[in-house]
């Protein structure tokens, strides 16, 4: 299993501990089923982005899962719609050197959080962004099984994955090929009267990259120095 299929299989399994996600997809999987119908291609996987939000509203109340509390309402909703888009994404990227992940500090490789860092001042904080998509460079440590990958510590090798753990494999890597990563940020709004002027704003200051009061990327890790980057 490469790096990112590794990432996928842990992020699908991270999807399904969240609560919102587990009870909508008791009905998502039926009605994705019937749109797939018994035969599916890849073409039909690939034609299912334009049902998704079908597929959401399919559940109670037009998608927002039932809540007394508006505001838990809402954002139980947000995290389940986040949730398929996800899953959705990375059943179309299998087998391929990109994925999609949740801003997870388990799962997000340090370089890359580090360089969506905003400074405010002296308060560092990030775009809260819903998806984090990376395709990895086509080298040979992206493209092989990753139980064969040695890593540096210092200046003894050590062999994953009996004595290195998996984020200090992701983390290394990142940090020794950060110039040829891919990254996008990928927002997952539900309403736009309610969300439009927070993702607008976080391209601007994303785009932007400094300004009076604020700053974007650590000094080491700055997003002009990856390969492409994307709001």
């Amino acid at each position: 299993m490469t790096l990112a299929d590794e990432l996928r299989k842990r992020m699908i399994i991270r999807l399904f501990t969240n609560s919102s996600f587990v009870e909508a997809w008791k009905v998502w999987r039926t009605e994705t089923l019937n749109i797939l119908g018994h035969r599916i291609t890849s073409n039909k996987i690939v034609d299912l982005g334009d049902k998704l939000s079908a597929i959401f509203q399919s559940t109670s109340g037009g998608g927002r899962l039932g809540s007394r509390n508006i505001n838990v309402t809402v954002s139980r909703s947000g995290n389940a719609w986040e949730g398929l888009v996800n899953y959705y994404l990375n059943i179309c990227l299998m087998g391929t050197r990109t994925v999609v992940l949740k801003n997870l500090k388990e799962l997000i490789p340090e370089p890359i959080s580090d360089s969506l860092t905003v400074n405010y001042g002296n308060f560092p904080c990030n775009s809260e962004s819903d998806l984090i998509g990376i395709t990895f460079p086509s080298l040979h440590e992206f493209n092989r099984k990753i139980n064969t990958l040695r890593i540096k510590n210092g200046i003894k090798y050590r062999s994953y994955p009996d004595e290195v753990s998996f984020k200090e494999l992701i983390d290394y890597l990142a940090d020794k090929y950060f110039s040829e990563l891919e990254v996008g940020i990928i927002r997952c709004k539900t309403n736009w009267n309610e969300n439009a002027q927070i993702p607008m704003l976080w391209d601007m200051v994303y785009s932007t990259g400094t300004g009076k009061n604020f700053s974007v990327e650590t000094s080491k890790y700055k997003i002009t120095r990856f390969k492409r980057f994307t709001y």
